[in-house]
């Protein structure tokens, strides 16, 4: 196996990026980042609005909710990408996630370990 050739894509053999690994869902989750980003200006703010959307009280969202509010969104993600970004949140599969869930979608290093740290 030609391990330069298989994980040196970006020039970084140590690493392998979501891009890399799965070209489609990593688009989705790059240009979900730049939504978060330019429309909301944090995960927080971003799972707030959702939640919000999706007429969810508590801290709490359903599969359901998440799907039908992302889905209904400026994103403009299909079904499936909403189901899938969820699947990523809820990886402990709990039935539900909650802001702390999406810090990983920060796309600014820093901030996300502040994020990060604040949860601990």
């Amino acid at each position: 196996v030609d391990t330069t050739l298989l994980f040196g894509h970006d020039e970084d053999c140590k690493t392998m990026t979501l891009e890399e690994l799965a070209p489609d869902e990593g688009e989705v989750f790059a240009r979900l980042k730049e939504w978060i980003a330019a429309e909301h200006r944090s995960t927080r703010a971003m799972f707030r609005a959702l939640r919000d959307a999706a007429g969810v009280e508590g801290a709490r969202m359903s599969r359901e909710d998440w799907i039908a509010a992302l889905t209904a969104s400026s994103f403009g993600a299909t079904e499936a990408q909403s189901s899938m970004i969820y699947d990523c949140c809820d990886y402990a599969e709990v039935g539900f996630i909650q802001d702390d869930d999406v810090i990983f979608l920060e796309r600014d290093p820093k901030v996300r370990a502040q994020e990060t740290f604040r949860i601990k």
